[in-house]
């Protein structure tokens, strides 16, 4: 409720300050000019923001571009602003862009007006310049918790956790603690292989409320998600059972349907991808990398070696790559468990029997629950391998 108030108070005074600012050199050119029998300045302003709030944007945008051309008045930042907001409307970003600048240049102390412009560069992947705006209208004005969201956001896409941390702790030094942010922080702090940091943003949670039973009923399936080797099954323990049986097609239709109903959970997803990838599914194998992105945008690891296996897959299939070709990963161990199938799997294929053998017997002594890795596929490509 707050967010949504100050917005609605901060537009309200900028378009207040934006009509008195423009009939102010109006009247002037008014006087100047008086006999003329001619649409004046602030009409052809007044019609323009008329067709601007009926969403007529090619209008509006001709109306505001004349204002803002005429040499008799002022560089007009309010016409040069939704001249902007204009381009954007109607998909020239490019010269949104260039007129968003403008209406900062012109009048720099209206944050509408930066707010607009950040977001632009943001849309043109320029975040590290939009990044530096978003901290000035944070000091500006630190009660506003969109920015701080807007802000943690652009780091999130840079992929700097270190950079979202700064932002998470300027927030709760402004707002306090909270649920939602201790859980961010501490996703945070995952990505950075700090688990002590990480569990530490729950207790001091626990202890300003404390014990509160909805934060500790988050901090137990925290721990769970962090601890996934304590589970005694899958997640999605029927999607196994069907794997195993050799039944991959249907065992993946399943596994699909348990990461939709839970997106968050990393290991359903790590199940999907690797189901996927035996299915020689491409599609679905690209999938997994979008859900990756979008709900674990700090595991680099995972993203990148999932896209290296996509890459091999698509050409071992055109061609581009012979049975006897030398493999590297960019990373020599696979991120998780699972995924080692799919490293020795690919060793076998090029030939490179010692590695994969070696990656396999790792998969078997670490498989002490046969929901865990595949056994069907171990044992196939176990044969395979021994069979180069």
């Amino acid at each position: 409720m707050l967010r949504g108030k100050s917005q609605r108070i901060q537009h309200w005074r900028l378009c207040q300050y934006e009509i008195k600012s423009f009939w102010l050199i109006a009247l002037f050119f008014c006087l100047g000019n008086q006999g003329e029998a001619q649409i004046t300045p602030q009409q052809r302003f007044h019609q323009a923001e008329i067709d601007f709030q009926a969403f007529k944007w090619t209008e509006a945008l001709k109306g505001f571009q004349e204002v803002f051309d005429d040499t008799a008045l002022l560089p007009n930042a309010a016409a040069a602003y939704r001249i902007s907001v204009c381009h954007e409307k109607i998909g020239t970003l490019l010269t949104a862009l260039q007129f968003a600048e403008k209406s900062c240049q012109i009048d720099s102390t209206q944050d509408d007006y930066w707010l607009h412009y950040a977001r632009l560069l943001e849309m043109k992947y320029d975040y590290q310049k939009a990044w530096n705006i978003r901290l000035k209208l944070i000091q500006r004005q630190p009660r506003y918790i969109s920015r701080y969201e807007d802000a943690l956001q652009n780091a999130w896409n840079r992929n700097d956790v270190k950079q979202s941390l700064y932002i998470t702790q300027i927030w709760k030094e402004q707002f306090g603690h909270n649920l939602n942010l201790t859980q961010k922080t501490a996703l945070l702090f995952l990505a950075l292989n700090d688990t002590t940091s990480a569990k530490r943003e729950y207790e001091v949670l626990i202890d300003k409320y404390e014990g509160r039973p909805d934060i500790t009923e988050a901090y137990n399936v925290f721990l769970e998600e962090i601890s996934p080797k304590t589970k005694n099954t899958s997640p999605c323990p029927q999607a196994y059972t069907e794997l195993n049986k050799g039944n991959s097609e249907y065992a993946y239709t399943i596994i699909k349907s348990c990461a939709q109903e839970n997106p968050e959970n990393l290991v359903l997803l790590e199940q999907q991808f690797l189901i996927a990838y035996i299915n020689t599914d491409l599609p679905e194998m690209e999938l997994c990398i979008e859900n990756l992105e979008i709900y674990f945008p700090f595991l680099e690891d995972y993203t990148n070696y999932a896209r290296e296996v996509v890459s091999y897959i698509m050409k071992i299939q055109t061609q581009e790559l012979g049975s006897q070709e030398i493999i590297r990963f960019s990373k020599l161990q696979a991120p998780n468990e699972q995924w080692k199938f799919i490293q020795a799997d690919i060793l076998t294929f090029t030939g490179q029997t010692e590695l994969a053998q070696k990656q396999i017997e790792s998969i078997i002594k670490s498989n002490t629950n046969q929901n865990e890795i595949p056994h069907h596929h171990i044992k196939l490509l176990l044969y395979q391998n021994t069979t180069k």
